[in-house]
């Protein structure tokens, strides 16, 4: 996990792409490998797009007790990634994002500090 200053604001923990992280907000104990790492704020980064005259879900609408100008951090449950790939490393995995990963498992949005790292949990 890396350190990122934005507008003078110091965040801590962000996740970088292959580690494995935990979701502060689950009981499930699956590991979440990430996969990117963006620079768009949970209010932009649409997870539903809906009819023009309604508004469109977003990470942010899903998550109201996080900051809604968060980056977005992009996850795969290593469960679901076993399922569809043998003999596999993360860095192979994230090398797949926008290469065809997105068409065979599920990825999955958070914003940055809904997730913490698995390896403060050891």
């Amino acid at each position: 996990m890396s350190t990122k200053t934005d507008s003078g604001t110091r965040i801590t923990n962000i996740p970088e792409p292959g580690e494995w992280a935990i979701d502060k907000e689950s009981d499930d104990t699956d590991l979440i490998l990430i996969i990117d790492v963006t620079d768009v704020e949970a209010q932009n980064w649409v997870v539903h797009k809906t009819p023009p005259q309604d508004s469109d879900i977003t990470v942010a609408d899903y998550n109201p007790d996080y900051d809604e100008n968060e980056s977005v951090v992009i996850g795969a449950y290593m469960s679901t990634i076993d399922k569809k790939f043998d003999d596999w490393s993360p860095e192979e995995i994230v090398e797949l994002y926008g290469n065809g990963l997105e068409e065979r498992i599920n990825l999955y949005s958070y914003p940055v500090a809904r997730l913490k790292s698995a390896s403060q949990e050891q």
